[in-house]
Protein backbone atom coordinates (compact mmCIF):
# COMPACT_ATOMS: atom_id res chain seq x y z
CA UNK A 1 0.00 0.00 0.00
CA UNK A 2 1.34 3.46 -0.87
CA UNK A 3 2.72 5.47 2.02
CA UNK A 4 0.53 8.46 1.08
CA UNK A 5 -2.64 6.34 1.34
CA UNK A 6 -1.57 4.85 4.66
CA UNK A 7 -0.76 8.26 6.11
CA UNK A 8 -3.99 9.85 4.87
CA UNK A 9 -6.16 7.11 6.37
CA UNK A 10 -4.02 6.29 9.40
CA UNK A 11 -6.99 6.94 11.71
CA UNK A 12 -8.86 4.03 10.10
CA UNK A 13 -6.10 1.41 10.35
CA UNK A 14 -6.87 -1.53 12.64
CA UNK A 15 -4.18 -4.02 13.76
CA UNK A 16 -4.51 -7.53 12.36
CA UNK A 17 -4.34 -9.01 15.85
CA UNK A 18 -7.48 -7.08 16.84
CA UNK A 19 -9.41 -8.38 13.83
CA UNK A 20 -8.13 -11.89 14.44
CA UNK A 21 -9.44 -11.69 17.99
CA UNK A 22 -12.77 -10.19 16.89
CA UNK A 23 -13.47 -13.01 14.42
CA UNK A 24 -12.15 -15.88 16.59
CA UNK A 25 -9.14 -16.29 14.31
CA UNK A 26 -11.37 -16.15 11.22
CA UNK A 27 -13.33 -19.15 12.47
CA UNK A 28 -15.74 -20.94 10.13
CA UNK A 29 -18.45 -20.37 12.71
CA UNK A 30 -18.02 -16.62 12.11
CA UNK A 31 -18.08 -16.98 8.31
CA UNK A 32 -21.27 -15.44 6.91
CA UNK A 33 -20.45 -15.25 3.19
CA UNK A 34 -17.82 -16.00 0.60
CA UNK A 35 -16.97 -15.82 -3.07
CA UNK A 36 -13.89 -16.40 -5.18
CA UNK A 37 -12.54 -12.97 -4.22
CA UNK A 38 -13.56 -12.50 -0.60
CA UNK A 39 -14.62 -14.10 2.65
CA UNK A 40 -16.89 -12.22 5.03
CA UNK A 41 -16.86 -12.75 8.80
CA UNK A 42 -18.94 -11.38 11.65
CA UNK A 43 -17.35 -10.44 14.95
CA UNK A 44 -17.12 -8.10 17.90
CA UNK A 45 -14.33 -5.54 17.85
CA UNK A 46 -13.04 -3.41 20.71
CA UNK A 47 -13.02 0.13 19.35
CA UNK A 48 -12.68 3.30 21.44
CA UNK A 49 -13.13 1.19 24.58
CA UNK A 50 -16.45 -0.17 23.30
CA UNK A 51 -17.38 -3.56 21.84
CA UNK A 52 -19.08 -3.11 18.48
CA UNK A 53 -20.59 -5.64 16.07
CA UNK A 54 -18.61 -5.68 12.85
CA UNK A 55 -18.32 -7.42 9.51
CA UNK A 56 -14.81 -8.13 8.23
CA UNK A 57 -14.38 -8.53 4.48
CA UNK A 58 -11.17 -10.48 3.91
CA UNK A 59 -10.02 -9.93 0.33
CA UNK A 60 -8.66 -12.85 -1.69
CA UNK A 61 -6.87 -13.12 -5.01
CA UNK A 62 -3.85 -11.33 -6.42
CA UNK A 63 -2.25 -8.61 -4.33
CA UNK A 64 -2.85 -5.97 -7.03
CA UNK A 65 -6.57 -6.70 -6.97
CA UNK A 66 -6.78 -6.64 -3.17
CA UNK A 67 -4.87 -3.38 -3.01
CA UNK A 68 -7.09 -1.72 -5.61
CA UNK A 69 -10.35 -2.81 -3.95
CA UNK A 70 -9.23 -1.72 -0.49
CA UNK A 71 -8.13 1.72 -1.72
CA UNK A 72 -11.35 2.30 -3.69
CA UNK A 73 -13.68 1.31 -0.85
CA UNK A 74 -11.84 3.16 1.91
CA UNK A 75 -11.27 6.35 -0.07
CA UNK A 76 -14.88 6.28 -1.30
CA UNK A 77 -16.77 5.43 1.88
CA UNK A 78 -14.66 7.70 4.09
CA UNK A 79 -15.70 10.67 1.93
CA UNK A 80 -19.41 9.83 1.80
CA UNK A 81 -21.82 10.48 4.66
CA UNK A 82 -25.43 9.45 4.22
CA UNK A 83 -27.95 7.57 6.36
CA UNK A 84 -28.56 5.03 3.59
CA UNK A 85 -24.91 4.08 3.03
CA UNK A 86 -23.03 1.39 4.93
CA UNK A 87 -20.63 2.66 7.62
CA UNK A 88 -16.95 1.78 7.29
CA UNK A 89 -15.13 1.19 10.59
CA UNK A 90 -11.61 0.78 9.27
CA UNK A 91 -9.21 -1.49 7.43
CA UNK A 92 -6.18 -3.69 7.88
CA UNK A 93 -3.14 -3.81 5.59
CA UNK A 94 -0.60 -6.09 7.24
CA UNK A 95 1.55 -8.82 5.77
CA UNK A 96 -0.47 -10.28 2.89
CA UNK A 97 -3.82 -9.38 4.43
CA UNK A 98 -6.19 -6.77 3.02
CA UNK A 99 -9.33 -6.53 5.20
CA UNK A 100 -12.14 -3.96 5.26
CA UNK A 101 -14.23 -3.56 8.42
CA UNK A 102 -17.84 -2.35 8.35
CA UNK A 103 -20.52 -1.83 10.94
CA UNK A 104 -22.64 -4.98 11.16
CA UNK A 105 -26.24 -4.55 9.97
CA UNK A 106 -28.52 -6.82 12.00
CA UNK A 107 -30.98 -7.90 9.28
CA UNK A 108 -28.42 -8.79 6.63
CA UNK A 109 -29.05 -8.29 2.92
CA UNK A 110 -32.30 -7.64 1.10
CA UNK A 111 -31.59 -10.72 -1.02
CA UNK A 112 -32.24 -12.97 1.99
CA UNK A 113 -35.67 -11.42 2.62
CA UNK A 114 -37.13 -11.28 -0.90
CA UNK A 115 -39.47 -14.22 -0.21
CA UNK A 116 -40.10 -13.35 3.42
CA UNK A 117 -43.91 -13.09 3.85
CA UNK A 118 -43.49 -11.03 7.03
CA UNK A 119 -41.81 -8.20 5.10
CA UNK A 120 -44.76 -5.90 4.39
CA UNK A 121 -45.32 -3.89 1.26
CA UNK A 122 -44.70 -0.69 3.21
CA UNK A 123 -41.34 -2.02 4.41
CA UNK A 124 -40.45 -3.13 0.89
CA UNK A 125 -41.33 0.29 -0.47
CA UNK A 126 -39.32 2.09 2.22
CA UNK A 127 -36.30 -0.13 1.49
CA UNK A 128 -36.51 0.75 -2.20
CA UNK A 129 -36.90 4.45 -1.39
CA UNK A 130 -33.76 4.16 0.76
CA UNK A 131 -31.84 2.79 -2.22
CA UNK A 132 -33.18 5.62 -4.40
CA UNK A 133 -32.01 8.17 -1.83
CA UNK A 134 -28.56 6.57 -1.65
CA UNK A 135 -28.24 6.64 -5.45
CA UNK A 136 -29.44 10.23 -5.62
CA UNK A 137 -26.78 11.16 -3.06
CA UNK A 138 -23.82 9.40 -4.71
CA UNK A 139 -24.87 10.57 -8.19
CA UNK A 140 -25.93 14.18 -7.64
CA UNK A 141 -24.93 15.59 -4.26
CA UNK A 142 -23.98 19.22 -4.96
CA UNK A 143 -21.72 19.50 -1.91
CA UNK A 144 -19.06 17.31 -3.56
CA UNK A 145 -16.86 18.06 -6.56
CA UNK A 146 -17.16 14.47 -7.73
CA UNK A 147 -19.85 11.98 -8.57
CA UNK A 148 -19.92 8.24 -8.05
CA UNK A 149 -21.24 5.39 -10.19
CA UNK A 150 -21.75 2.35 -7.99
CA UNK A 151 -21.54 -0.22 -10.84
CA UNK A 152 -22.68 -3.15 -8.68
CA UNK A 153 -26.27 -2.51 -7.54
CA UNK A 154 -28.04 -5.75 -6.57
CA UNK A 155 -30.14 -7.05 -3.69
CA UNK A 156 -27.18 -8.72 -1.96
CA UNK A 157 -25.47 -5.31 -1.69
CA UNK A 158 -28.49 -3.68 -0.03
CA UNK A 159 -28.12 -4.22 3.72
CA UNK A 160 -30.80 -3.71 6.36
CA UNK A 161 -30.20 -2.52 9.91
CA UNK A 162 -32.12 -3.54 13.01
CA UNK A 163 -34.96 -1.15 12.07
CA UNK A 164 -35.00 -2.30 8.41
CA UNK A 165 -33.37 0.92 7.22
CA UNK A 166 -31.48 0.64 3.93
CA UNK A 167 -27.67 0.62 3.92
CA UNK A 168 -26.15 0.45 0.42
CA UNK A 169 -22.82 -1.42 0.36
CA UNK A 170 -20.47 -3.04 -2.17
CA UNK A 171 -18.44 -0.12 -3.52
CA UNK A 172 -15.47 -2.23 -4.67
CA UNK A 173 -16.25 -1.66 -8.38
CA UNK A 174 -17.45 1.93 -8.06
CA UNK A 175 -16.17 4.59 -10.42
CA UNK A 176 -15.37 8.12 -9.27
CA UNK A 177 -15.83 10.86 -11.86
CA UNK A 178 -15.62 14.64 -11.73
CA UNK A 179 -18.83 16.60 -11.32
CA UNK A 180 -18.32 17.98 -14.83
CA UNK A 181 -18.54 14.47 -16.30
CA UNK A 182 -21.57 13.50 -14.25
CA UNK A 183 -23.90 13.28 -17.25
CA UNK A 184 -21.40 11.82 -19.69
CA UNK A 185 -20.48 8.28 -20.62
CA UNK A 186 -17.39 6.88 -18.90
CA UNK A 187 -15.24 3.93 -19.91
CA UNK A 188 -15.31 1.14 -17.32
CA UNK A 189 -14.54 -2.53 -16.76
CA UNK A 190 -17.55 -3.96 -14.93
CA UNK A 191 -17.27 -7.17 -12.94
CA UNK A 192 -20.76 -7.26 -11.46
CA UNK A 193 -23.41 -9.97 -11.70
CA UNK A 194 -24.54 -10.40 -15.29
CA UNK A 195 -28.26 -10.23 -14.67
CA UNK A 196 -28.04 -6.76 -13.12
CA UNK A 197 -25.78 -5.12 -15.73
CA UNK A 198 -27.22 -2.59 -18.17
CA UNK A 199 -27.27 -4.14 -21.70
CA UNK A 200 -25.95 -0.89 -23.17
CA UNK A 201 -22.68 -1.44 -21.26
CA UNK A 202 -22.24 -4.78 -23.00
CA UNK A 203 -22.59 -3.01 -26.36
CA UNK A 204 -20.43 0.05 -25.68
CA UNK A 205 -18.18 -0.58 -22.66
CA UNK A 206 -19.29 2.75 -21.18
CA UNK A 207 -21.22 3.50 -17.98
CA UNK A 208 -23.10 6.44 -16.52
CA UNK A 209 -25.41 7.02 -13.55
CA UNK A 210 -28.11 5.35 -15.69
CA UNK A 211 -26.15 2.11 -15.38
CA UNK A 212 -26.98 2.08 -11.67
CA UNK A 213 -30.61 2.94 -12.36
CA UNK A 214 -30.94 -0.04 -14.70
CA UNK A 215 -29.61 -2.35 -11.97
CA UNK A 216 -31.97 -0.71 -9.48
CA UNK A 217 -34.83 -1.53 -11.83
CA UNK A 218 -33.88 -5.20 -11.65
CA UNK A 219 -33.94 -4.99 -7.85
CA UNK A 220 -37.42 -3.41 -7.98
CA UNK A 221 -38.66 -6.40 -9.95
CA UNK A 222 -37.08 -8.75 -7.41
CA UNK A 223 -38.89 -6.95 -4.59
CA UNK A 224 -42.16 -7.01 -6.53
CA UNK A 225 -41.91 -10.68 -7.53
CA UNK A 226 -40.37 -11.95 -4.29
CA UNK A 227 -37.51 -13.81 -5.97
CA UNK A 228 -33.97 -13.33 -7.24
CA UNK A 229 -33.18 -12.30 -10.79
CA UNK A 230 -30.93 -15.34 -11.20
CA UNK A 231 -30.30 -18.78 -9.74
CA UNK A 232 -26.96 -19.07 -7.90
CA UNK A 233 -24.77 -22.03 -8.79
CA UNK A 234 -23.40 -24.31 -6.12
CA UNK A 235 -20.00 -22.65 -6.20
CA UNK A 236 -19.10 -19.08 -7.13
CA UNK A 237 -20.99 -17.35 -9.86
CA UNK A 238 -24.47 -18.02 -11.10
CA UNK A 239 -26.39 -20.14 -13.51
CA UNK A 240 -27.70 -18.08 -16.43
CA UNK A 241 -31.38 -18.95 -16.53
CA UNK A 242 -32.07 -16.87 -19.64
CA UNK A 243 -35.50 -16.54 -21.19
CA UNK A 244 -37.95 -13.69 -21.60
CA UNK A 245 -39.32 -11.75 -18.65
CA UNK A 246 -42.76 -13.28 -19.30
CA UNK A 247 -41.29 -16.77 -18.93
CA UNK A 248 -39.21 -15.91 -15.86
CA UNK A 249 -42.12 -14.29 -14.03
CA UNK A 250 -44.31 -17.22 -15.03
CA UNK A 251 -42.06 -19.73 -13.26
CA UNK A 252 -43.25 -18.75 -9.77
CA UNK A 253 -46.18 -16.40 -10.21
CA UNK A 254 -49.30 -17.96 -8.76
CA UNK A 255 -47.74 -21.39 -8.29
CA UNK A 256 -48.76 -23.41 -5.19
CA UNK A 257 -45.18 -23.39 -3.93
CA UNK A 258 -44.94 -19.61 -4.16
CA UNK A 259 -48.32 -19.23 -2.47
CA UNK A 260 -47.32 -21.51 0.38
CA UNK A 261 -43.94 -19.88 0.92
CA UNK A 262 -45.13 -16.29 0.58
CA UNK A 263 -48.86 -16.08 1.28
CA UNK A 264 -48.88 -12.35 1.94
CA UNK A 265 -46.86 -11.68 -1.20
CA UNK A 266 -49.24 -13.77 -3.27
CA UNK A 267 -52.17 -11.89 -1.77
CA UNK A 268 -50.74 -8.53 -2.79
CA UNK A 269 -49.56 -9.83 -6.17
CA UNK A 270 -53.12 -10.85 -6.96
CA UNK A 271 -53.86 -7.27 -7.98
CA UNK A 272 -51.12 -7.27 -10.61
CA UNK A 273 -51.27 -9.69 -13.49
CA UNK A 274 -48.30 -11.35 -15.12
CA UNK A 275 -49.01 -9.29 -18.24
CA UNK A 276 -48.78 -6.10 -16.15
CA UNK A 277 -45.28 -7.02 -15.04
CA UNK A 278 -44.19 -7.92 -18.56
CA UNK A 279 -45.58 -4.69 -20.00
CA UNK A 280 -43.71 -2.72 -17.34
CA UNK A 281 -40.47 -4.35 -18.44
CA UNK A 282 -38.10 -3.32 -21.25
CA UNK A 283 -38.43 -4.16 -24.89
CA UNK A 284 -35.78 -6.30 -26.51
CA UNK A 285 -33.79 -3.32 -27.73
CA UNK A 286 -34.22 -1.04 -24.72
CA UNK A 287 -31.11 0.52 -23.19
CA UNK A 288 -30.37 2.64 -20.15
CA UNK A 289 -31.53 5.74 -22.04
CA UNK A 290 -35.05 4.65 -21.12
CA UNK A 291 -34.29 4.82 -17.39
CA UNK A 292 -34.54 7.74 -15.06
CA UNK A 293 -34.71 8.30 -11.33
CA UNK A 294 -38.10 9.92 -10.73
CA UNK A 295 -37.79 12.76 -8.19
CA UNK A 296 -41.11 11.64 -6.71
CA UNK A 297 -39.54 8.38 -5.51
CA UNK A 298 -37.37 10.23 -3.02
CA UNK A 299 -40.42 12.11 -1.71
CA UNK A 300 -42.58 9.03 -1.08
CA UNK A 301 -41.41 8.65 2.50
CA UNK A 302 -42.63 12.13 3.35
CA UNK A 303 -46.15 11.63 2.01
CA UNK A 304 -49.33 10.76 3.84
CA UNK A 305 -49.38 6.96 3.69
CA UNK A 306 -53.17 6.96 3.59
CA UNK A 307 -52.98 8.33 0.06
CA UNK A 308 -52.46 6.41 -3.12
CA UNK A 309 -49.12 7.23 -4.74
CA UNK A 310 -47.30 6.15 -7.91
CA UNK A 311 -44.36 3.75 -7.75
CA UNK A 312 -42.19 3.90 -10.85
CA UNK A 313 -41.12 0.34 -11.55
CA UNK A 314 -39.02 1.16 -14.60
CA UNK A 315 -39.18 1.80 -18.31
CA UNK A 316 -42.28 3.99 -18.08
CA UNK A 317 -44.60 1.35 -16.61
CA UNK A 318 -46.34 2.66 -13.50
CA UNK A 319 -48.35 1.06 -10.74
CA UNK A 320 -50.47 3.02 -8.26
CA UNK A 321 -50.57 1.40 -4.86
CA UNK A 322 -52.14 2.07 -1.50
CA UNK A 323 -49.70 1.04 1.29
CA UNK A 324 -50.63 -2.04 3.32
CA UNK A 325 -53.34 -3.01 0.85
CA UNK A 326 -53.60 -5.08 -2.30
CA UNK A 327 -55.11 -2.23 -4.33
CA UNK A 328 -53.01 -1.97 -7.48
CA UNK A 329 -54.17 0.11 -10.40
CA UNK A 330 -52.43 -0.23 -13.70
CA UNK A 331 -51.74 3.08 -15.47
Amino acid sequence: MSSSFSKHFARLQIPLKDIDSATNSFSDTNLIGESALRKVYKGRLLRSEQQIDIVAKRLLGKDEYKKAVLQVEISTLSSLKHENLVSVVGFCDEKDEKIIIYKHEANGSLEKHLKDPSLTWMQRLEICVGVARALSYIHYDKERNFSLIHCNIKSSKILLDVNWNTKLSGFEFSKIITAARRNRLNLANLNGTKRYIDPSYKKTGFVSHKTDVYSFGVVLFEVLCGRRAYIPSQQYGQEDTGGKLEEIVGEDWGSPQFTEESPSLSKHHSGVTKQDAVEAGPGQDDTSDNFFMPPSVVDIGRRDTSQTFPMQLSFGGMVHMRPESSDFVRM
